[in-house]
């Protein structure tokens, strides 16, 4: 609103908005529409969200530049000593084991990420698979973390499952460390920084292909996109990366050429007019 108004007052002022995720994929009050229209151009963090612009908004793609988000600058680097011990020894883990990897807010109004149907996929999974452990960080409520509870039980995974709850950024490089895939199959997603982020980490990624997280796939060319509505697809991903995990390790050059902080700045530059 403190733009229009500028705007208004002073008509050469360029107005540009980022567009992100969900809040930008419904429908607009009145007064929000209007303050779109205000707007010079519009940089979204995906194909996906351009689309959904174009779709529920009808904003011309003219107006539209797509802006992808960055790793962190200040992340820090992968460790050079294997899995930490530390974390193997307070998760139960054994070094041998295969590790799945999920960091997310898991919240009973959000059951997007796709945990769910990863925990299935574990089921089948474990069976050829006695190995194979998911580790799920990030913060929970306590009547999503019930449910999930429920579910693990009706599922008899109690033995391949770990809630870590949330792990400080100090901790971060080290839950990555011992990770062997990180899995996600999001349908909600604005873009996915926890994606490139994992590549990062030099993990191999499954993720969805049904919102921005295929712009942080790069289509494919660095991680391995599923429908997230798939359980077989899943499962199929999972254990074509537990066959042969170095095949699908992510390509470092060309994930900092497509997502460090540097082109993400030179690529604003250009959509700014810069």
């Amino acid at each position: 609103l403190p733009g229009v108004m500028i705007k208004l007052i002073v008509p050469g002022t360029r107005l540009h908005l980022i567009a992100h995720g969900i809040e930008v994929w419904n429908r607009f009050s009145p007064g929000k529409k209007y303050l779109l229209s205000k707007c010079d151009r519009i940089l979204a963090v995906s194909q996906f969200t351009k689309q959904k612009l174009i779709e529920v908004h009808k904003v011309p793609a003219t107006k539209i530049t797509v802006l992808n988000n960055c790793l962190d600058p200040f992340l820090d680097p992968p460790l050079q000593t294997g899995k930490s011990p530390d974390l193997l020894k307070r998760y139960g883990l054994a070094p041998d084991h295969f590790v799945l990897l999920t960091i997310t807010r898991l919240a009973s109004r959000e059951q997007y990420k796709g945990y769910d149907h990863v925990l299935y996929a574990v089921k089948i999974l474990k069976e050829t698979n006695p190995g194979l452990r998911y580790l799920v960080a990030g913060k929970y409520d306590a009547k999503e973390k019930q449910r999930l509870d429920k579910l693990v039980a009706e599922l008899a995974l109690q033995q391949q499952v770990i809630f870590a709850g949330y792990i400080p950024d100090a901790e971060l490089a080290a839950h990555y460390s011992i990770a062997d895939c990180y899995v996600m199959p999001s349908k909600k997603e604005g873009f996915g920084i926890v994606f490139i982020e994992a590549m990062y980490y030099g993990k191999p990624v499954i993720g969805g292909n049904k919102d921005g997280s295929v712009d942080a796939l790069d289509n494919g060319e660095l991680g391995i996109p599923v429908d997230p509505d798939s359980i077989h697809e899943i499962v199929e991903a999972i254990q074509k990366v537990i066959n042969n995990t170095d095949r699908f390790l992510p390509d470092r050059k060309a994930l900092m050429a497509k997502f460090s902080y540097p082109v993400y700045k030179e690529n604003l530059g250009k959509a700014l007019g810069f």
